[in-house]
């Protein structure tokens, strides 16, 4: 099992929300915003990036500017974000867990994923449910700098996880909030019980 202190974890958090209405990073999600969910999940990682974009001022004074990474080309969508934050990443790490601010995470999901998942002879590791993938994504170090060029790669990290088929794990889990993405307010009020 890789220890959470060996991976970073990359938290976008880069778009305009434009269907929430709002920043959706600090929106509240069961009382805490979806920022600090997302960061009390990823406690004990080795280094955590969250990318930065609209309205980026407001998100680093929130979570202070030391986690933070500015993407001066959010509107380009998420693989410029996933690139900003592949560029700040340690070289001593193992691996890179890589999810949306409107992602939620698990906890328990996250050490299962750590737990299956061979940073050495794998390139990659996602969720699957019912036979659909979800989130997070876990990338091995030897995948950074493809991760620094994602945007070249037709369909970002998605093409790049298809390319990486050969060496990626699938790992089953018995749990469909892996698929649960927070675009809308209706959509963050149903998710809200899967976690009470």
């Amino acid at each position: 099992m890789i220890e959470r202190n060996q991976f970073a974890a990359i938290v976008t958090a880069a778009g305009e929300s434009s269907r929430m209405g709002t920043q959706k990073a600090l929106v509240k999600f069961n009382g805490l915003p979806l920022i600090d969910h997302q960061i009390a999940c990823l406690k004990g990682f080795g280094q955590l990036i969250v990318v930065t974009g609209h309205e980026g001022t407001t998100l680093h004074e929130h979570v202070g500017r030391s986690l933070c990474v500015y993407n001066t080309n959010y509107r380009e969508g998420r693989s410029s974000s996933i690139e900003i934050g592949a560029r700040a990443l340690r070289d001593d790490l193992q691996g890179v867990l890589i999810v949306g601010v409107d992602q939620p995470l698990v906890p328990e999901i996250v050490s299962e994923m750590l737990l299956a998942f061979d940073a050495e002879a794998e390139l990659a590791a996602v969720p699957v449910v019912d036979g659909r993938r979800g989130h997070p994504v876990l990338i091995s170090a030897t995948l950074f700098d493809d991760l620094k060029r994602c945007s070249e790669v037709e369909e970002g990290l998605r093409g790049l996880l298809l390319r990486s088929q050969d060496a990626l794990r699938e790992v089953p889990i018995m749990d469909e909030r892996i698929l649960v993405d927070l675009n809308s307010p209706e959509e963050l009020q149903a998710a809200e019980r899967g976690w009470a």
